[in-house]
């Protein structure tokens, strides 16, 4: 087993004050990496998917330690979709941006009649594995890359 280390490095001085910092984990138990650089086109496709065996771009239910999905070039936004089994959300990378997950965990509603209110007045959450991650530009072609550490 190895032990992945993931940095973020934020760097930006604002009215000659240094705010910029930088975030190290250490992940332990990565037994398998998987990387792509893909094009995404205007079309969505599963990109990653989660179940019980393996194969190409498909990881076994809660192995997960560790995604990054990468805009690489081109000019549109990319549009990434996680899917769970109830629930799903989505979100917009830019060129340079990078959407990063560290478990399989997902809770997203929709708007629903009858949710599960707690003490406080906020809906109750619920984590569920994702099933799939599916990816679209918003526009034309670009390149993207992922990066899959599971155990």
């Amino acid at each position: 087993m190895a032990t992945l280390s993931v940095q973020i490095d934020e760097k930006i001085s604002l009215n000659s004050r240094d705010f910029g910092q930088t975030r190290t984990t250490s992940i332990t138990g990565i037994n398998t990496v998987d990387t792509r650089v893909f094009v995404a086109t205007s079309t969505e496709i599963d990109l990653i998917k989660f179940d019980t065996a393996a194969s190409a771009g498909q990881f076994v239910d809660g192995t997960l330690k560790y995604i990054r999905i990468s805009h690489l070039s081109g000019g549109d936004d990319l549009e990434v979709r996680v899917v769970g089994t109830d629930e799903e959300y989505a979100t917009n990378v830019p060129t340079g941006g990078s959407f990063v997950l560290f478990n399989q965990d997902v809770d997203a509603r929709s708007t629903s009649t009858t949710p599960a209110i707690t003490a406080d007045g906020t809906v109750g959450i619920t984590f569920a594995n994702i099933n799939k991650i599916s990816v679209a530009s918003s526009g034309a072609d670009i390149t993207a890359e992922y990066f899959v550490a599971t155990s």
